[in-house]
C-alpha cells in the first residue's frame, strides 16, 4: 500500500467504521431472511403436485394420494427445518452485532435517535422471534403425517398461527433490517456533528 492509501486509511473515524459494519450486519440479515422465504416457497411446491409433477412421478411409488401428499410435505418440511435452523441463530447474531457495533457510533449522526431506536427493535424482534425456531421445528415434526383428509386438525391449525406470527416477525425485521441499512450507511458516510471526520 502506497503512503496516501494509509494516511486515509488512518484517518477513516473509528464510528464509520463501526457503523458501517453494523450496516453490514444488517445486509446479512436482510439478505437470509429474503434467501429463507424465496427457499421455503420453493420447498412447498415440491408438495404441491400441479406446480412439481416431478415430485409426484418420484413418489408414485408410494400407494394413495394422502400418504404421497404427506411424503411430499415432510420432504419439504424438513428442508425448510434446516434451513430455518441455520437462519434463526444467523437473525439473532446478525441484530446483536449491529446493535453492539452501531448503537454507541450512532452518537453525533444524523438521525442518531431513529437509528438507535431502531437498531434496539431489531435486537428485540430477533430475541423475540429466537423461540419460536425450535418451538415450529419440534411442532412441525409432530404434526407431519397426522392425516388433514377431513381438514386441519387443532394441532395443525396452532402451528398455522404460530407460524403466520412469525412470518409476521421475520417480515418486521426484514424492514426493520433494510431500513437500518440504509440510515446506517449514510451515517456512516457523513460528518459526525456536522464535522468531517
Amino acid at each position: 500500500m502506497n503512503g496516501p492509501a494509509v494516511e486515509s486509511l488512518a484517518r477513516v473515524d473509528p464510528a464509520a467504521r463501526r457503523l458501517a459494519l453494523a450496516a453490514a450486519s444488517l445486509a446479512l440479515l436482510a439478505g437470509a431472511v429474503l434467501v429463507s422465504f424465496w427457499v421455503a416457497k420453493k420447498n412447498f411446491e415440491i408438495a404441491d403436485f400441479a406446480k412439481t409433477p416431478k415430485a409426484k412421478e418420484l413418489l408414485a411409488p408410494i400407494e394413495g394420494d394422502e400418504a404421497r401428499a404427506m411424503a411430499a410435505r415432510w420432504f419439504a418440511s424438513e428442508s425448510n427445518r434446516a434451513l430455518f435452523a441455520l437462519v434463526g441463530p444467523l437473525q439473532l447474531v446478525c441484530a446483536a452485532a449491529a446493535f453492539l457495533c452501531g448503537h454507541a457510533a450512532a452518537a453525533g449522526r444524523a438521525r442518531a435517535r431513529l437509528v438507535r431506536g431502531l437498531l434496539r427493535l431489531v435486537l428485540v424482534a430477533a430475541i423475540a422471534l429466537a423461540p419460536f425456531v425450535p418451538w415450529m421445528i419440534s411442532q412441525g415434526r409432530a404434526i407431519d403425517f397426522v392425516s388433514r383428509a377431513n381438514g386441519d386438525p387443532p394441532a395443525v391449525t396452532t402451528f398455522k398461527i404460530v407460524h403466520g406470527i412469525y412470518f409476521g416477525g421475520d417480515l418486521l425485521l426484514l424492514l426493520g433490517a433494510l431500513l437500518l441499512t440504509v440510515l446506517l450507511s449514510q451515517a456512516a458516510a457523513a460528518p459526525r456533528n456536522g464535522v468531517a471526520p
